[in-house]
């Protein structure tokens, strides 16, 4: 589900009722065109990927990831328990792809907080990944308040997949995505952040940084996996 957050009214702002919990989620912004012309947005996402590709060294097999959880109304005068209930429409298996805690704790004073997920890297299906539905419980320390934000889904995969800022900043140099594309650039800047590098150099870095990597698509003949060549514009 995406909420579009720069223009419709922000339920988790508007709060003002009883002290509640819920989803963080991750706002991440878009470039899109609208009627023609181009605009950036807003987007709350509540379906976030991990990828051990992008996170881990080849040899790590497991991981941590911290859900954050959100305070809605006041922050509580006391630790207060939350409930966390798996929906039967995920398709990670506890103890092979996952574990959770056994109990979870919102902090008292706190409007942020969070709670850790292990995840598993062995077992994860080749060319694909695994989804992990996590559900808001109501308990007598914090009740459901907003609703469209008590559920939030983590895929869980050992492959590269497209990254959001791919269609503002990449395509335009290297043209539809690519596990090879990401791999060279990932090889040419240092690191798996692309849109954290990409919002910390110059305009002119980047477009340097693009550019030799579409030239070396363009020089060499990198073929996939298929033996299909992978091209970039202007080939």
């Amino acid at each position: 589900m995406l909420l579009f957050v720069a223009c419709k009214k922000d339920p988790f702002l508007l709060h003002k009722g009883d002290t509640g919990l819920c989803f963080h989620g991750l706002i991440q912004p878009r470039t899109m065109k609208v009627d023609g012309v181009v605009e950036h947005r807003f987007y709350r996402y509540d379906s976030l990927t991990y990828s051990f590709r992008y996170e881990v060294a080849e040899a790590v097999m497991k991981d941590t990831v911290f859900v954050k959880m959100n305070i809605t109304g006041l922050a509580p005068q006391k630790d207060g328990t939350f409930g966390i209930r798996v929906s039967e429409k995920s398709t990670a298996q506890p103890g092979v792809h996952y574990d959770l805690p056994e109990s979870y704790i919102f902090s008292a004073g706190a409007y942020q907080d969070s709670f850790p997920v292990i995840l598993y890297r062995e077992n994860l299906p080749a060319g694909s990944g695994v989804s992990l539905i996590l559900d808001l419980e109501t308990t007598p320390d914090f009740p459901l308040t907003i609703e469209e934000w008590s559920s939030i889904q983590l895929y869980i995969t050992d492959e590269y997949y497209k990254p959001w800022c791919w269609d503002a900043l990449i395509n335009a140099y290297l043209g539809y995505f690519h596990p090879l594309k990401i791999q060279k650039i990932i090889e040419s800047i240092g690191s798996s952040r692309v849109d954290v590098y990409r919002f910390s150099v110059s305009s002119d870095t980047w477009g340097a940084t693009m550019m030799s990597v579409k030239n070396y698509f363009m020089k060499n003949e990198i073929l996939d996996e298929n033996g299909i060549r992978v091209v970039v514009p202007g080939m």
